[in-house]
């Protein structure tokens, strides 16, 4: 088969042309942006041929986007047109111009925009042909330009890389190094089991003073340097102030010098722990110490009042089965586990006081103090002591004014018991001898049973009927003057005998003057035919006297008396006592 042969065609290029191509592709790979490629290649568009650079389009973000390049304004038709190529060299329509086209920049990764190019006549093919080269060129070049970019772009990336990878190696080495301080904390602070040692390692770790305070603010231990002006302790409005925002915060409150933390690990403030001497700042690691130092003081205290609490239950019952008589045998048992001995011979010690919520503390302290072993309780809104004898009650009185203020505290001690059944009986003892100095004339103050003497005996029949006739006896018309005259001459005979017939200070004792004194002895010796120089018959007057004191509660400066109006007498015939 016969095949025309094909005629090549030729295209003609001069050789300063390609020269200029060369240097001109040159300078657009030498050109670090878009912009100088395209000012270019508007200046070597028309050494191509009778052509203009109309429009320039170059890729964004996957996007053709117009730049300011090319003698054309924004097109809205000439956009679509370009668009509708998808990257393929291709004619487009300009209003009037004979010959329009758009070739394309093509790079090694795809289109990298395109060149609108427009001339009034069709351009020869060697025309084109320079024109495509050019076109060629300026696309490799912009795709350099990106290339670059993205190397850049890249190294850039690279080195934030590193610099994030450094930064976060620097934290991790930051990290480690504050969570071994802090295993190492944790770890000191694990070997300390009681509250100096606490203070002494959060000390050695801070390198301040430290101070563990009780809940009322009073330094219990120290560590460190002394001050020279005393213990720091704020003032107490401003102590609870810190106190209550600690609370809140959750945590260490900062205050002229002084960093608080307080160690409540059950809602309830068992203590503080105080850094002193922070007046130059203290840094996280001083404050971490501080808040793990008041962490484990506060399961020192908690565990501290636990036992407190379960052997004040231990003892508090066994101190309620010794004086109500249950199981004395084995109370003896009961009592070694709490490490108590049975065996020696004991008093029984009631307080009664206006605080009692602070007695069985103080009780406590004042027994150790004394030295002093006991077991401690309560009953009958009384607090109970068990404490082997001989019991140094006066000094216990002394201390227990000491601490809780004498106004309103009384104190009843009942006799020996050498042996747990005998207990019962020391207590009723110390409960009689209490009620005798709650029902005298002073009511705050210590009675102690084997000293009552006359007393033990009146109160023993405090009810009982031959008393009263005794007391009617002897003091019958004057209590009679009394009851019907609203006098107080009963009283005054017993104030009377009570001073040993010292005027002086009978008068004292009733706030009246020794002459209205007198005037009322001489109405007790008229009316109740009483003769103060026989020995029996004062005697008898006195004991008499105290019994109606006992029995009436009069002249008592706690205001105990019986209920006015008279009794109906007594079925033997006898007369009961008036109200004093």
């Amino acid at each position: 088969m016969d095949v025309a042969p094909v005629r090549p065609v030729r295209f003609s290029i001069a050789a300063g042309q390609l020269v200029s191509l060369y240097v001109l592709s040159a300078l657009m790979l030498d050109c670090p942006y878009e912009n100088d490629i395209i000012t270019l290649v508007t200046c070597a568009v028309p050494m191509c041929g009778p052509c203009d650079l109309a429009a320039v389009y170059l890729v964004r973000n996957q996007k053709l986007v117009r730049s300011s390049a090319g003698w054309l304004s924004a097109a809205r038709e000439l956009d679509d047109q370009v668009v509708a190529l998808a990257g393929a060299d291709g004619q487009v329509t300009l209003p009037g111009r004979a010959w329009s086209g758009a070739l394309a920049l093509r790079g090694p990764d795809g289109p990298r925009g395109y060149l609108v190019l427009s001339a009034p006549l069709v351009p020869s093919l060697d025309a084109l042909l320079r024109l495509r080269l050019l076109t060629q060129q300026a696309g490799a070049a912009i795709a350099t330009v990106a290339l670059r970019r993205g190397e850049l772009e890249r190294a850039r990336q690279l080195r934030l890389l590193d610099q994030q990878l450094a930064e976060a190696q620097d934290r991790l080495t930051a990290t480690i190094a504050e969570q071994e301080r802090q295993t190492t904390i944790r770890r000191t602070l694990a070997r300390s089991t009681c509250e100096q040692a606490i203070a002494d390692a959060v000390h050695d770790l801070t390198g301040l003073a430290v101070a563990i305070e009780d809940p009322f603010g009073n330094p219990r231990f120290w560590s460190g340097p002394q001050p020279d002006r005393g213990y720091p302790k704020p003032e107490s409005g401003r102590r609870d102030e810190m106190l209550r925002q600690a609370v809140r915060q959750g945590g260490p409150v900062r205050d002229k010098g002084v960093v608080l933390a307080v160690a409540r690990p059950r809602r309830e403030t068992l203590g503080t722990m105080v850094l002193v001497g922070a007046e130059r700042g203290v840094g996280p690691q001083e404050m971490f110490a501080l808040e793990e130092g008041v962490l484990a003081l506060g399961q020192v205290l908690a565990h501290r009042r636990d036992l407190v609490d379960l052997e004040s239950r231990l003892r508090g019952d066994l101190v309620h089965d010794l004086v109500t008589g249950g199981d004395p045998d084995g109370a003896i048992a009961r009592a070694e586990a709490v490490g108590h001995d049975l065996h020696v011979p004991h008093q029984v010690v009631v307080i009664d006081w206006p605080d009692m919520a602070r007695v069985l503390d103080t009780a406590t302290r004042a027994a150790h103090a004394l030295g002093v072993s006991h077991l401690l309780g309560r009953r009958f809104e009384a607090v109970v002591v068990v404490a082997a004898s001989p019991v140094p009650a006066y000094k216990l009185y002394d201390l227990l004014c000491r601490e809780l203020g004498p106004a309103g505290g009384a104190v009843g001690v009942g006799g020996r018991a050498d042996s747990p059944a005998q207990l019962p009986r020391s207590f009723n003892e110390a409960a009689q001898a209490l009620e005798i100095r709650r029902d005298s004339r002073s009511p705050d103050g210590l009675a102690v049973f084997d000293e009552l003497g006359l007393y033990r005996v009146l109160h023993a029949g405090q009810h009982s009927a031959d008393i009263e006739r005794y007391v009617w006896e002897w003091l019958g018309p004057l209590l009679e003057y009394d009851y019907r005259h609203h006098t107080e001459l009963t009283n005054t005979l017993f104030q009377y005998l009570e001073c040993g017939g010292n005027y002086t200070s009978t008068a004292d004792t009733l706030r009246i003057h020794r002459s209205t004194l007198r005037y009322r002895l001489r109405r007790i010796r008229d009316i109740g035919h009483v003769d103060f120089h026989d020995v029996d018959n004062r005697l008898n007057l006195h004991v008499a006297a105290r019994a109606w004191h006992m029995l009436t509660g009069s002249g008592s400066p706690n205001g105990r008396r019986d209920p006015p109006g008279r009794r109906s007498a007594p079925t033997d015939g006898s007369r009961t006592l008036p109200p004093g």
